[in-house]
């Protein structure tokens, strides 16, 4: 038989596959990394779970943006090294080591290589599908004859990226070049025809591979990788499945993608329209002469829109109206202020000046309880602007953490994003968009335990207390000692021991 070197326009045409390698139960095993954020540690929630005690419940993330690999700590407890370094994330270049409590990672980016002269593509683990299923198929090395086999996977996979970018025009045009330099493209018909399946497996698999392409075709990609899931579990050497499947996942990707750019925008539409109707409510308190409840209402979009300047000329013209008001009851008025209003007033700013926000914050809040009459115009004037001036510096403060606890969250690690938040309040416990987010995430958290309990008890009911137990020890972590369902996990957990 005569084997000759593929060409490099076909080597050049091959994708780099990013692939992770590393140690599991004594075994070298690889991994291919098909999503765009990979998360690894010790959970068994985590994208990849290796067992090793010194690993955080999750340890680190694989970021993939712009085709740019980027790893980064999930502020782990051993922390992270890369390429012999220690670093909180690093830019990966495709040959990379990085090392996690005892585990050590290869980061590759991987292509076909040539070998005795004859190319060879190396299997690649894939990783645990929607059917709860490993496939690990072994390609087999391309000779002349079944070069137009492993050739088939780069035409499909660009003429499915096509129809993705859209359009009808696309997905019909491929270059004149392509049809050339690949003459034959291999069907269905024909990988089954070469396979040893029975004819019922046969025309299972076949009327699953037609139903991807129908769903593909109807743009429901979630739907289309399902099918062609099942077609690859009939057909596990299959060289067509694994370029369908990853080109449903990239473009059910840049669906969730654009979907979550409309929903920033619809809540951007939202946070405007109320800024507008808040405005238009501290101007009729103006008009009403109602200066008191015009300075709550324009506070209010402050809170929200901390560079809002209409509100904040709306406050300094109801301060200058409400002085205007008091200022003959100021000088007439026999009214002494209150003198802990005074001593309130050098406690906080000497607070302030000693950037203990937190005791600056709460005492400003008391004296303005107290109301100008009492307080004393000074006093109260002073106090409004230093706790405003504290919302704007702890705002600046905390904005980049609370920035990466919401990114922490949306990629599953919600552990990591608690702690984030946790660590804000704890410095200065009025911070209200972290208390709104872990209130968020709790809340979440609730439900989930909620559901967790009630099949607790149905197990216990069985009975299957071993499951039983599994389910109510999850609430306990899951949850904090203050949610009901922790509690009556724990009692129920106590009961069955």
């Amino acid at each position: 038989m005569d084997n000759k070197i593929l060409d490099s326009t076909f080597i050049s045409r091959r994708p780099l596959v990013p692939v992770i390698e590393f140690m599991e139960s004594g075994q070298k095993v690889q991994r291919h990394l098909s999503a765009d954020c990979i998360i690894v540690g010790r959970s068994k929630q985590c994208d990849i779970s290796v067992d090793d005690d010194k690993l955080s419940r999750n340890h680190f993330m694989l970021v993939r943006t712009d085709g740019r690999f980027e790893v980064k700590d999930l502020n782990s407890a051993n922390g992270l090294i890369v390429n012999g370094k220690r670093t909180k994330k690093a830019i990966l270049t495709g040959n990379d080591k990085i090392v996690a409590g005892k585990s050590s990672f290869h980061f590759m980016l991987t292509r076909e290589d040539l070998n005795n002269n004859k190319v060879v593509l190396e299997s690649v683990s894939i990783p645990q599908n929607s059917f709860e299923k490993r496939y690990s198929p072994r390609m087999p090395k391309l000779t002349r004859n079944n070069i137009v086999i492993a050739a088939s996977l780069s035409i499909i996979a660009f003429a499915l990226t096509f129809m993705i970018m859209g359009g009808e025009k696309e997905a019909k045009v491929i270059s004149a070049t392509k049809k050339a330099q690949l003459k034959e493209v291999i069907t269905a018909e024909q990988e089954l025809a070469g396979t040893k399946l029975s004819e019922e497996d046969k025309i299972k698999a076949l009327n699953m591979f037609k139903l991807a392409e129908y769903h593909f075709k109807a743009r429901n990609f979630s739907l289309a990788k399902r099918s062609m899931e099942a077609y690859f579990a009939i057909v596990p050497n299959s060289v067509i499945a694994p370029a369908f499947i990853a080109t449903c996942e990239e473009a059910m990707a840049s669906n969730t993608l654009a979907d979550s750019k409309l929903e920033d925008l619809e809540k951007e539409a939202d946070r405007r329209a109320l800024i507008t109707k808040l405005l238009e409510q501290g101007g009729q308190a103006m008009g009403r002469e109602a200066y008191e409840e015009a300075i709550n209402i324009y506070s209010k979009v402050i809170d929200i829109d901390e560079y809002n300047n209409p509100a904040y000329d709306g406050i300094l013209t109801a301060q200058n109206e409400i002085a205007k008001q008091h200022q003959k009851l100021l000088e007439s008025s026999e009214l002494e202020v209150t003198p802990e209003a005074q001593r309130y007033a050098v406690e906080m700013n000497s607070a302030f000046k000693a950037q203990n926000y937190t005791k600056a914050y709460e005492l400003a809040n008391r004296i303005i309880a107290m109301g100008q009459s009492k307080a004393g115009r000074e006093s109260f004037i002073s106090a409004f602007k230093t706790r405003q001036r504290v919302i704007a510096i702890t705002n600046g403060l905390f904005g980049h953490m609370i920035k990466e606890a919401g990114l922490l969250a949306k990629a599953d690690a919600e552990d990591e994003a608690v702690k984030i938040y946790q660590r804000v309040l704890a410095i200065f416990p009025y911070q209200k968009a972290a208390k709104a987010s872990l209130d968020g995430i709790f809340k979440k958290r609730h439900e989930q335990a909620k559901l967790l309990y009630a099949k607790a008890l149905v197990e216990a009911s069985y009975p299957d207390i071993e499951t039983s137990n599994s389910r109510l020890r999850a609430i306990v972590n899951l949850v904090p000692a203050s949610d009901e369902y922790h509690q009556k996990a724990r009692r129920l957990l106590k009961k069955q021991s």
